[in-house]
Order: C-alpha cells, then sequence, then structure tokens
C-alpha cells in the first residue's frame, strides 16, 4: 500500500492497482489508504486486485478499491489500462517471476517497468529475451 500511495500522492497517474495474493495483507494496506481518502482525495485512484499473478484475471479475484463508489470491478480491466508495472519481485517464486512477464508483455499500454531483480543478466540492444 505504501508505493501506491505514494505514487497516486506524488504523480499524476489515473489509476493505481496493486495485486496481492493474500486477501488478509491487501484489506490491511487498503484500511489506512481508504481511512485517509478524505483529507487525500488522490488515495481514491488506488486499487488493490486480490489474487494469483500466474491465474489473474479468474473469477475468485476481487477488487479492494479506496472509492467503494468505483465503477471497475474486474481485476482485467483494472490491468488491461496499465502504463507502468512495478514488482517487488526479491521473494517470488520461478514461475511467479516468469507469469509477471507474461502479464507485462501482454499489457497494451505499458511504458515503463520497474522491477527489484535483474530480468537479464547480460541484457545488450540485441537481446532476444521476449521480455526485454
Amino acid at each position: 500500500g505504501n508505493v501506491l500511495a505514494q505514487i497516486s500522492l506524488q504523480t499524476q497517474v489515473f489509476r493505481a492497482v496493486g495485486i496481492e495474493i493474500q486477501r488478509d495483507l491487501a484489506a490491511r494496506g487498503m484500511e489506512p489508504i481508504a481511512s485517509r481518502a478524505s483529507r487525500f482525495p488522490h488515495l481514491l485512484k488506488i486499487s488493490v486486485v486480490t489474487a494469483d499473478i500466474r491465474n489473474i484475471g479468474e473469477v475468485s479475484d476481487t477488487v479492494i478499491r479506496a472509492d467503494p463508489d468505483s465503477k471497475l470491478t474486474q481485476p482485467s480491466s483494472l490491468s488491461s489500462s496499465a502504463t507502468l508495472l512495478f514488482c517487488h519481485d526479491t521473494v517470488f517464486e520461478e514461475d511467479v517471476v516468469l507469469a509477471m512477464r507474461v502479464l507485462g508483455m501482454k499489457l497494451p499500454h505499458l511504458r515503463l517497468v520497474v522491477l527489484t531483480t535483474r530480468v537479464c543478466l547480460r541484457h545488450r540492444n540485441t537481446c532476444l529475451n521476449s521480455f526485454c
């Protein structure tokens, strides 16, 4: 929630969406954001999808929003318009990292990817890695 709050308060983003696999962590992270949204309206841009990135978009995914009146309820509609992907992936299992890369390649409006681990250890301009 801290990164989402900073992004929504300090930039001109239209929407900040987090993906968290643990529903209780997502809810706990959104509590302070929602409670301060009346004082800081930019926090209303924040939504958190509780989902496993390996199968995001399934019916079981839920969205927790700072703005309860928000019309966006489908995880796919929240992520498909993303222009920036920030991923704190230092503790992810390899299959989760691969799923995140696949998701990143599917996002049609993505312009910037920020990761906490290296994707391609010997990256060059001629790299053939599809994620690069």
